[in-house]
C-alpha cells in the first residue's frame, strides 16, 4: 500500500517560471549557505544539496550546504537562529531539534522561534528491528518476549527519533525495554547487528542494508502506511497498537525575520524541484519521501509534532540539565 503524504507535492501548483533578474537580486550577492547541523552523509544531506543545486540554477545566486555538527544539532542550530535575516543563510534540520530538545534540554542555546519555516523538505518512517537471536517474528511476540526478557534497545542519543518512537511504543503497550544511548545512528544500527541490544527504531535507509542481508529481522515500520521498500512487514498500528505513528519530518528554515518575499520564493522554488520525477527517483529509494507544504503548514506541523512527543518526553524522563 503506497502512503499518502501528509502535504505532498503532486497536490500542490508548482509554479516553474523562471524568475526575472530584479527578483533574483533581493537575494544578497554573496554565497548563500544552507547549514546542515549534523555531520555529511544521509538522507537530509542529499535533499539539501539536491536543492542548492536547484536553487542556484534558478535564482542566480551561489548556494552551498554547510555542515556544521555538534552539541546535538545546536551548534549548527544556533548559527542560523542568530544570523542577519537576508536570505544569506538558510538552514535544513530535522524536526526533533525543534519538536523534543526543547522539552529534553533544561537552556537551549537558541530560540526555536527565531526560526520561520520555508517548507518540508521530506518525511521518513522508522523501522523496529531486532537482531535474529531474538526468538520474535511479530510485535505481539516481541511485547510477548519482553515480559520475562526485557529488552536493550539503541537510539543516536538522548531525545533522537528512535528512542522517542520505542518510549511512544511503551506508552502504548506491555512491551519492557531499557534504552541505550549511542553517539549516533549508525553505532546504533552497528549495536543492534552486534548483539549488544535487541531492538531498535531506525531509520528505513539505515536498516534496509541490514534487513536484505539478514543481520536484522523487521517487524514493523512506524508510519501509518506500510513502506514500498518492505512491502511484507506491517505497521506498528497493523500489529496491534491502534492509532501508534512516529513520523518524523525534515524542514528549510530560515531566520524569523527573513523577508516575506525571499521566503516565497524559496518555497516556489522547492516545489519546482520537488516535481521533478529525477528528485524523486533519487529520494524515495533511500528512504525520505519528498514532500512540500506552504510556511504556514509547516510552522503548523511543527506545533503539533511537540504536541505529540511532549508526554512521550515527560513519561520517559528524558532530560539534559
Amino acid at each position: 500500500m503506497t502512503r499518502k503524504p501528509e502535504l505532498p507535492f503532486n497536490e500542490v501548483t508548482c509554479a516553474s517560471a523562471a524568475l526575472t533578474p530584479t527578483a533574483a537580486q533581493e537575494f544578497p550577492s554573496g554565497t548563500i549557505r544552507i547549514i546542515l547541523p549534523y555531520a555529511a552523509g544521509g538522507p537530509l544531506d542529499i535533499a539539501a544539496r539536491i536543492l542548492a543545486e536547484g536553487f542556484q540554477a534558478e535564482l542566480g545566486r551561489t548556494f552551498i550546504v554547510e555542515n556544521r555538527p555538534g552539541a546535538g544539532g545546536s551548534i549548527g542550530t544556533a548559527a542560523v537562529a542568530s544570523a542577519k535575516p537576508d536570505g544569506s543563510m538558510l538552514i535544513a534540520v530535522g524536526e526533533t531539534i525543534l519538536t523534543v530538545n526543547p522539552h529534553v534540554y533544561a537552556k537551549l542555546p537558541f530560540d526555536p522561534d527565531a526560526l520561520a519555516p520555508i517548507s518540508l523538505m521530506g518525511s521518513y518512517d522508522l523501522v523496529l528491528g531486532v537482531n535474529p537471536r531474538v526468538p520474535a517474528n511479530t510485535l505481539a511476540e516481541l511485547i510477548e518476549y519482553s515480559q520475562t526478557n526485557p529488552l536493550n534497545f539503541s537510539s543516536g542519543g538522548l531525545g533522537a527519533p528512535g528512542q522517542l518512537a520505542f518510549e511512544y511504543l511503551k506508552l502504548k503497550t506491555r512491551v519492557k525495554g531499557q534504552h541505550v544511548a549511542y553517539r549516533g545512528g549508525a553505532p546504533a544500527a552497528a549495536a543492534l547487528v552486534a548483539g549488544d541490544v535487541e531492538a531498535a527504531f531506525i531509520s528505513s535507509s539505515a536498516m534496509m542494508p541490514f534487513v536484505s542481508s539478514g543481520k536484522v529481522r523487521a517487524l514493523a515500520t512506524s508510519g501509518a502506511a506500510r513502506l514500498d521498500v518492505l512491502p511484507n512487514v506491517p505497521t506498528v498500528a497493523e500489529s496491534g497498537v491502534p492509532d501508534f505513528e512516529a513520523r518524523l519530518h525534515y524542514f528549510l528554515m530560515a531566520p524569523a525575520e527573513t523577508p516575506r518575499v525571499l521566503v516565497d520564493r524559496l518555497n516556489e522554488q522547492v516545489r519546482r524541484i520537488y516535481a521533478e520525477s529525477k528528485t524523486k527517483d533519487l529520494l524515495v529509494p533511500i528512504g525520505l519521501e519528498p514532500t512540500v507544504s506552504t510556511p504556514e503548514a509547516a510552522r503548523e506541523l511543527i506545533k503539533r509534532q511537540s504536541e505529540r512527543w511532549e508526554p512521550v518526553v515527560r513519561a520517559a524522563g528524558i532530560k539534559v540539565e
